[in-house]
């Protein structure tokens, strides 16, 4: 069974080069799509992986109104995607396949750009949300607050000779993400 080189392992095992990380509006940070494509062919090479759109569908479409009630030419849409991302070993062999999926939404667009932009960017994000699985090197530390330091120093699998016996050992102290870690009374 082939699997990964020294050397992807050893990349994959770093923290995020801060030179990869923007900062949105808002503050907060991330990785683009075009990186996470350049990074994918850096770490496992030309053609040693797959993104295939699983299913897009459009959530809404929505025109926009002027202030005198008359129709604008401008729509807000939404798209969703789910994306499979698969990745192969140098060999050639399948070393994993990751799906994910998100939606994204245009606002305040002509008709065309809008379902343009929507659509692109939910698979775009798809695409990002997949390659976080691949640790660091793909944004994972950036769910914590927007952290560089790695979540993914080492594992059971693969480790630097030089790892604590335990992979946690060194890893920063997590925060919370929003609404999706929030205690909820459950209705009796």
């Amino acid at each position: 069974m082939s699997r990964l080189t020294e050397q992807q392992i050893k990349q994959l095992l770093q923290p995020i080069n801060p030179k990869r990380v923007l900062r949105d509006g808002k503050g907060h940070s991330h990785v683009s799509q075009q990186d996470i494509l350049a990074h994918l062919t850096r770490v496992f090479g030309f053609g040693s992986f797959d993104i295939d759109v699983r299913e897009v569908a459009m959530v809404f479409e929505i025109p926009r109104m002027s202030g005198d009630g008359k129709p604008s030419n401008r729509y807000d849409v939404c798209y969703r995607a789910l994306v499979r991302l698969t990745v192969r070993t140098p060999d050639g062999d399948t070393l994993c396949r990751l799906d994910n999926g998100s939606t994204a939404t245009a606002q305040n667009q002509t008709l065309g750009d809008a379902h343009d932009l929507a659509y692109k960017s939910a698979i775009s994000l798809s695409v990002k949300r997949c390659a976080i699985a691949l640790g660091d090197q793909f944004g994972l530390s950036l769910y914590n607050k927007g952290q560089m330091t790695p979540l993914v120093m080492g594992t059971l699998v693969h480790s630097p000779e030089d790892a604590p016996a335990d992979v946690q050992e060194g890893v920063a102290q997590q925060v919370s993400l929003g609404n999706d870690e929030i205690d909820r009374e459950v209705d009796s």
